[in-house]
């Protein structure tokens, strides 16, 4: 008569798809540890980051600062070449490219502290027009 379907699964089936299902869980853990630490690394060091443990929900759903643009304070990005900024998901490099052409003003909440330099030229000082910024500073994704 044979065994029945659900002891052929169990005794057979489940122990040699058994090294294939940990692989799974073991990657799949490993891919959403490897996408999410950039966003845990630059939101908790961020300084308008505030946690209320009373209302947490309220506090993880405010918008907050995300990027610490001190890791490219010492980019230099050549003339007439072709620059390419390579990063994990989440790492902030399309917020930085959005910095440098100003599309960040766009975006309610936007708040930039210091100063981000162009040719000597600050691109966010009050004489800078932004339009102007958009023209002159390209970028495609």
């Amino acid at each position: 008569m044979g065994a029945s379907r659900y002891a052929t699964v169990l005794r057979v089936v489940l122990p040699a798809a058994l090294p294939a299902i940990a692989t799974g869980l073991t990657l799949a853990v490993a891919r959403a540890a490897g996408e999410t630490a950039p966003l845990i690394f630059t939101a908790l060091f961020a300084q308008d980051w505030s946690f209320d443990p009373s209302n947490p929900f309220e506090s993880l759903l405010n918008p907050t600062a995300s990027l610490l643009v001190l890791v490219y304070n010492y980019m230099d990005i050549s003339a007439r070449k072709v620059t390419a900024l390579i990063g994990p998901s989440g790492c902030g490099k399309s917020t930085f490219i959005r910095c440098l052409n100003r599309l960040n003003d766009l975006i309610e909440g936007f708040n930039l502290e210091g100063k981000l330099f162009y040719h000597d030229q600050d691109l966010y000082s009050d004489e800078i027009d932004p339009v102007e910024v958009r023209r002159r500073i390209g970028m495609v994704f």
